[in-house]
């Protein structure tokens, strides 16, 4: 094949309509990744939003344990000064009330558990 020959064969229709619709494919091919890598991140933004908003009221939910169970331990201790009924009454209040903080925090965190990772939520 000569040079002239290869120019003849690519400047024909044939090729060029070839290139042509190769272009057009890109084209289509190029949208759909843009529109998937769009779709992709505005799932990941979600995702990590919701996210974001559980694990801020899962922590105040274990800072409501934890407070709780500060109460408990300081009842405890200053029972120890108090008379074995006063001591007693004491204890079962602060325990009385842990446990009612205990369930309060459990509700909370089953009302916001964390959302499914962004490898299950962003198909």
């Amino acid at each position: 094949m000569t040079a002239e020959t290869a120019f003849s064969w690519l400047d024909s229709k044939v090729v060029t309509r070839v290139i042509q619709v190769a272009a057009i494919i890109s084209l289509l091919l190029a949208l759909f990744v843009g529109l998937r890598q769009f779709q992709l991140a505005d799932c990941l933004s979600r995702n990590v939003s919701e996210s974001a908003n559980a694990s801020a009221e899962r922590l105040k939910a274990a800072e409501q344990d934890r407070k709780a169970l500060d109460d408990m331990i300081q009842a405890i201790a200053g029972a120890r000064s108090a008379s074995p009924a006063e001591a007693q009454a004491q204890v079962n209040g602060a325990l009385d009330n842990y446990i009612a903080s205990r369930k309060a925090s459990d509700e909370q965190r089953r009302r916001n558990p964390p959302p499914p990772p962004p490898s299950q939520a962003c198909n």
